[in-house]
């Protein structure tokens, strides 16, 4: 009984042993798995675009603008350069001639990556404000925001829906 329990006892010490390095071991690579690296990883283009008019109206009904947004807007290509940095870049169809090719912009995740913030100029933040969204991620090829604007001559607010999925570049 003596030799069964101290050749159980040697077994759980080696185990514990092998459990301790394992859990320490420094040579294995870390996998970041923060929306940030999944938006940073490729290209993205907006799909789908709904407006819901009167976000405070339950009987109000959004519409699908995608279909009339001029193509030289669908086409656009949206790149998270860094975990701040997002560009905006013209597709194959510009809007103007003298449009540049692309746009920087500041962005920021917050709230758990739930939030997303999109700013035109990173040196007045409080007054370049573009998004300032809910941002949800069905799949890693696809990410939704959803944003409210208030129109001070009708006293409504709109609510926004921009579906992006990640493009094969």
């Amino acid at each position: 009984m003596k030799k069964l329990l101290l050749i159980f006892a040697a077994f759980g010490l080696l185990m514990a042993s092998c459990q301790k390095d394992l859990d320490t071991a420094t040579d294995a690579p870390l996998i970041d798995a923060s929306k940030a690296r999944l938006l940073m990883d490729g290209y993205w283009q907006l799909t789908a675009y709904t407006v819901n008019p009167d976000f405070n109206d339950s009987t109000a009904f959004p519409t699908d603008v995608f279909p009339q947004m001029p193509g030289c807007e669908k086409d656009n290509l949206y790149k998270f350069v860094s975990p701040t940095l997002l560009s905006i870049q013209e597709g194959a169809t510009k809007c103007g001639l003298s449009a540049p090719d692309s746009v920087d912009y500041v962005y920021s995740l917050t709230n758990n990556e739930s939030h997303f913030t999109v700013w035109s100029n990173p040196d007045d933040l409080e007054h370049s404000l573009v998004y300032d969204a809910e941002i949800t991620y069905p799949s890693t090829k696809k990410f939704i925001i959803v944003y409210h604007v208030y129109n001070d001559a009708t006293k409504l607010t709109s609510e926004h829906i921009k579906t992006f999925e990640k493009i094969a570049q």
